[in-house]
């Protein structure tokens, strides 16, 4: 892509939340009926990026061609651990769930029969996905004028409750 001859920007956000979205959302849908959540790779870190700030720094970058032949991390302001993205969904719900930290092994066990399950819950791809945290010291979010939105405060419309 760099070397083509097209305008290009590349973005690279964190986990992006959003209302339905993958992250939030899947874990909601597990700990309805678990007491408690067994993870591999636990101590992953993120910084979920608000969908919204995603979209707007697609509008800046397209009004805008300063920022043509450009890369930019977009992430959100909290730098969270998987952990913690569990337990403040299950707050978010009013709910108290445990999180089970999994030795290496078993979280890899635990995405190989994952995938295999109705509705995937985990894959080998999150798995691997896993292994490199997902943050960043320089926000492009910053760079293009949009402040961060903190996620754990729009919960409810991630959800889409209220909470």
């Amino acid at each position: 892509m760099r070397a083509s001859k097209l305008d290009w920007t590349l973005f690279r956000p964190s986990v992006i939340a959003g209302p339905g979205d993958g992250l939030f959302c899947r874990f909601d849908a597990l700990l309805r009926y678990l007491p408690a959540l067994p993870i591999g790779r636990a101590s992953a870190r993120f910084q979920p990026v608000w969908v919204g700030d995603v979209t707007q720094a697609f509008v800046n970058v397209l009004a805008d061609d300063a920022h043509v032949q450009r890369s930019y991390n977009l992430v959100g302001p909290q730098v969270m651990t998987l952990a913690e993205i569990v337990r403040a969904g299950a707050r978010g719900r009013g709910r108290w769930r445990a999180v089970l930290p999994l030795p290496e092994a078993l979280g890899k066990l635990q995405a190989e029969i994952g995938e295999r399950l109705p509705g995937k819950p985990i894959s080998r791809d999150n798995w691997r996905s896993l292994q490199t945290d997902s943050t960043s010291v320089e926000n492009g979010l910053l760079k293009l004028g949009v402040e961060p939105t903190p996620v754990v405060p729009r919960l409810s419309e991630i959800f889409g409750t209220s909470l």
